[in-house]
């Protein structure tokens, strides 16, 4: 773990390695630990891929600082746990399947079926109130992100790109 400023009234608190579901399971942990001790000057804990970002007022000193994070970072947490959600997704509505079928070379019915069996983990919850992140999507499925992202969404939608999935 190293600490990195982020802003003057910021701070980040970065895990190394790449994100992952363990990883996402180790920061929600931590998150919850930190912001139930968290001194007043504390505003924010937010979570994100591989980070938490502590968002603070001027009078934090380093001193407070430092301290508070060595104490929650040191305790242990025991294993993380997390809890399964199933969610229902009507593929082919709405779908992009003429964009689909030849970025992927697979018939929409495979993309479905490979979407439909894999278990992903919610990494963090961000971009707007209540949207999920989702680590864990099948290689198979690897797109990369659009050019110019859409201006309109319908709610409920599962999107997918750069290795990774969103629930509108």
């Amino acid at each position: 773990m190293r600490l990195r400023r982020a802003g003057p009234y910021a701070t980040s608190l970065e895990l190394d390695g790449p994100p992952s579901p363990a990883t996402s399971l180790r920061l929600g942990r931590l998150r919850e630990r930190l912001a139930s001790s968290a001194p007043p000057e504390v505003r924010d804990v937010v979570p994100g891929f591989t980070s938490l970002l502590i968002e603070h007022r001027p009078t934090l000193t380093p001193r407070t600082l430092h301290g508070w994070l060595a104490r929650a970072t040191g305790a242990d947490a025991g294993e993380p746990s997390g809890r399964l959600r199933t969610l229902r997704v009507a593929y082919g509505l709405d779908a992009d399947v003429a964009e689909l079928e030849p970025a992927l070379g697979l018939p929409f019915e495979r993309i479905a079926r490979l979407h439909r069996e894999h278990e992903a983990t919610v990494a963090f919850v961000g971009f707007t109130p209540g949207f999920p992140y989702l680590l864990g999507l099948p290689e198979a499925l690897d797109l990369p992100r659009r050019e110019r992202p859409r201006t309109r969404i319908p709610a409920g939608a599962v999107a997918i790109a750069a290795g990774r999935g969103g629930i509108y």
